[in-house]
């Protein structure tokens, strides 16, 4: 952390996608040390994770081939193959329409809903790629209403004012009551959306 410090970074940030409330709190404080070492002011941001929704590969690295038709659905992957499992809740997929585009991770591989029914979606990849680890699924916001922040964040927000953070992200901003719900617990950061 003092390399980057000492580049001049005036902000850094800290994600709470994966980890938990302590290990966010941790990771603050190697920030505020590393600071103090190098007689620096840096701000803090805390990135909430949000309303994250994602895929559940069977094996750490799939091969995804355009043209090709796979399955998704809620909870672990199937074993059967072109299959994927997902954190999506399972009275989400009735609401997702055929042709509807679903993105994975940053966006580079897509699926396009061909159909859906109680127990998931049929789609076929759009691109040819490697899909690795537990990407994210974006499905459009209009299809699927999800609370943001989610109580996690909510919790993590508390956390952050504990330890006097100077900023918090919020993920998923759909309307300015998510960014006040923050605020609320948070009055004296700067919030970004």
């Amino acid at each position: 952390l003092v390399a980057p410090i000492a580049a001049g970074a005036g902000v850094l940030r800290i994600s709470a996608s994966h980890d938990s409330v302590d290990v966010v709190r941790t990771r603050v404080a190697a920030v505020r040390a590393a600071a103090a070492r190098t007689r620096t002011e840096v701000a803090v941001m805390v990135d909430l994770c949000g309303p994250k929704l994602r895929c559940i590969p069977a094996t750490e690295s799939l091969e995804l081939v355009e043209g090709e038709t796979w399955r998704i659905v809620s909870g672990p992957a199937p074993k059967s193959p072109h299959s994927l499992g997902s954190t999506i809740p399972v009275e989400a997929w009735t609401k997702i329409p055929a042709g509807t585009t679903l993105a994975l991770g940053d966006g580079a591989l897509q699926f396009e809903v061909i159909s859906a029914d109680a127990d998931g979606v049929t789609c076929r990849a759009m691109a040819t790629g490697k899909l690795r680890g537990r990407p994210g699924l974006h499905i459009p916001s209009d299809l699927l209403q999800m609370d943001s922040p989610t109580m996690d964040d909510l919790e993590v927000v508390k956390a952050c004012v504990e330890i006097d953070v100077d900023a918090t992200a919020v993920s998923f901003v759909r309307t300015a009551a998510d960014v006040e719900r923050v605020k609320h617990l948070a009055p004296r950061q700067l919030i970004a959306a």
